[in-house]
């Protein structure tokens, strides 16, 4: 997983993801959250054949770059660092379930993913994927390799 660049221009970046995509200042929280979470489900890498147990090769691959990602992420905008963590490896794994094991996602493990109800919502679905796309776009910009 690569690294945030300490930027002050990253506060910007994310007002100007915030007013072009009209999320409120009240939603702003929780729709950061599902996109670093999204980004982060997508960034860490997929096995190259099945492991035993999910969990345990997730923490033990990715738990500390995730975290310190997350931390540096939440010193420049506070976000539930915790929920992103946990979206970021049910993301991860739904990924993981759809090379390894295709048949065993049903429609409802999908939509038990995240249970809030703005989250539910069709006019937020929209407007918060269109933002979680480009934060992802704005994370990429500013993240390097370790």
């Amino acid at each position: 997983m690569k690294q945030l660049k300490k930027s002050a221009m990253l506060i910007g970046e994310f007002t100007q993801l915030f007013n072009g995509c009209s999320i409120a200042p009240q939603e702003r929280k929780a729709v950061m959250t599902l996109g670093i979470a999204r980004y982060v489900g997508y960034e860490c890498e997929l096995p190259t054949s099945e492991v035993h147990n999910t969990r345990t090769y997730f923490l033990e691959t990715y738990k500390h770059e995730v975290d310190e990602f997350l931390s540096s992420l939440n010193e420049q905008f506070v976000i539930d660092v915790a929920a992103a963590s946990d979206l970021a490896f049910k993301i991860w794994t739904t990924r993981y379930n759809l090379v390894f094991h295709p048949r065993s996602l049903s429609l409802e493990t999908l939509m038990s993913m995240h249970s809030s109800k703005t989250f539910s919502d069709v006019e937020y679905k929209e407007k918060w994927n269109t933002f979680a796309v480009r934060l992802g776009s704005t994370l990429a910009n500013f993240t390097q390799a370790e």
